[in-house]
C-alpha cells in the first residue's frame, strides 16, 4: 500500500504512514491589485512506505482569476474550465513533486484556490489529501501625471501635476518626494523626461511625462539696437524711402514745423547737408523746451540756428551704410527716450 498527502503551508490533517500529503502556498498572501500575477506553489509528498502510482493533482482555480501557466517538476498539467489537472505519475516513498500554478486576479477582495491529490492505490488517510488557500487582492496604487504646458521655450516654466489612489507619497526622480496629490514647477534647460512613482501600502505605480524645450521662440537669438548720439531721426533718415506698403514719419511738407522762421526772420525748410562735421547744437533743457514750443515743433531754426533744419541722405559718406542696415533689418521711426 502506498498512500500519500497534499501538503499546504497551513496544512490540513495529520500525516500518517502510507499516505500522500499535499502542501500549498500562495505568493503572496496579499497581492497588489488586479492584473498582477499570483503564484500558487503546491508540494505533493508521498509519506507512505512504497511507491504511489498514478498520482494526480486537481486544482480548482478562483472564479475571479485568469489562468496563466502550470508547471510541474514531474509529469504534465493541463487546464479545462478553470480546473488544472496534473498527471504526476509515480511518486517514490519519502519524495515530493512541486507544482507551480500562476494566475492573474480580475477582482479585488479574497479569492480561494482549492487543490486535492489522489493515487490509484489505497490511501490509509485521505483526510489530508486536499487543501484550501485564500489570498486577498488589494487595491494597488494608481497615478495620473501631466505637464502643462508640455512644450516650452528656454527659461520658461512647466507645471507638473499628479493625483493618485491608494498611495501615501509620490517620488519624482531627481526632484524628491511629494504628497500623494500635488504639483510643482520646473524650468528645464533641455528636453526632460520626469518619472513619478506613487507608493502605498499595497505596492507602487510608475509613469512619466516629457517637457520639450525649444531654444527660442523665433529664429532671432540676439537683438542689437543702434542709437547715434546727438542725431535725430530726421537728421539721418528723414528722406529714407519707406518699404513697400509701409510709411515713415520722416520729412515731408505738411508735417508740423516743416517750414520755420529763424532768429533773423527768414523762412527755413529742410535742406541737404554737405558738411559731415557741423558745429554742435545747444543741449540745454531750456533750449529743448523752446524747440518743441508746446508741441508745435516750430522753433528749432529760431533757437538752434538754420543748421538744425539740415539732413543727410545716402549720398553722404557713411550714411549709405546706415540706410543699408535699415533696409536689411528694422528701423524705429518713432523712438522716444
Amino acid at each position: 500500500v502506498s498512500p500519500w498527502v497534499l501538503f499546504a503551508w497551513a496544512y490540513f490533517g495529520t500525516p500518517v504512514p502510507n499516505s500522500l500529503f499535499a502542501k500549498a502556498a500562495a505568493y503572496n498572501a496579499h497581492i497588489e491589485g488586479v492584473r498582477r500575477n499570483l503564484l500558487y506553489t503546491l508540494s505533493i509528498t508521498n509519506r507512505g512506505i512504497s511507491v504511489a502510482p498514478g498520482s494526480m493533482l486537481v486544482d480548482s482555480l478562483p472564479g475571479t482569476a485568469n489562468f496563466i501557466s502550470a508547471i510541474s517538476s514531474q509529469g504534465s498539467c493541463s487546464v479545462t474550465g478553470g480546473v488544472v489537472t496534473c498527471s504526476l505519475g509515480s511518486i517514490a516513498s519519502g519524495t515530493n513533486v512541486q507544482v507551480n500554478i500562476t494566475v492573474t486576479p480580475t477582482a479585488l477582495g479574497f479569492i480561494t484556490n482549492r487543490a486535492s491529490v489522489s493515487t490509484t492505490t489505497t490511501d490509509v488517510n485521505s483526510t489530508n489529501n486536499s487543501t484550501i488557500i485564500s489570498t486577498k487582492v488589494n487595491a494597488a496604487p494608481t497615478i495620473q501625471f501631466s505637464a502643462q504646458p508640455g512644450s516650452i521655450f528656454l527659461r520658461q516654466s512647466s507645471t507638473l501635476t499628479w493625483s493618485t489612489t491608494n498611495a501615501t507619497k509620490v517620488s519624482i526622480a531627481n526632484l524628491g518626494d511629494f504628497p500623494a496629490v500635488g504639483s510643482t514647477s520646473v524650468s528645464p534647460t533641455t528636453t526632460q523626461t520626469y518619472t513619478a512613482t506613487a507608493t502605498g501600502p499595497n505596492g507602487s505605480a510608475t509613469t512619466s511625462v516629457t517637457v520639450t524645450v525649444a531654444a527660442t521662440a523665433s529664429p532671432i537669438q540676439h537683438v542689437i539696437v543702434l542709437i547715434l548720439q546727438n542725431n535725430s531721426f530726421d537728421h539721418l533718415f528723414g528722406v529714407f524711402p519707406a518699404p513697400s506698403g509701409q510709411t515713415i514719419e520722416g520729412i515731408r511738407p505738411g508735417i508740423p514745423g516743416f517750414t520755420q522762421v529763424d532768429a533773423a526772420g527768414k523762412s527755413v525748410s529742410p535742406f541737404l547737408l554737405t558738411d559731415t562735421s557741423p558745429s554742435a547744437l545747444p543741449e540745454r533743457h531750456k533750449d529743448y523746451l523752446a524747440d518743441v514750443n508746446g508741441g508745435a515743433m516750430d522753433k528749432f531754426a529760431a533757437t538752434e540756428g538754420d543748421i538744425s533744419m539740415g539732413y543727410y541722405d545716402n549720398t553722404t559718406p557713411g550714411i549709405a551704410t546706415l540706410w543699408g542696415l535699415a533696409q536689411q533689418f528694422a528701423l524705429a521711426d518713432q523712438y522716444f527716450q
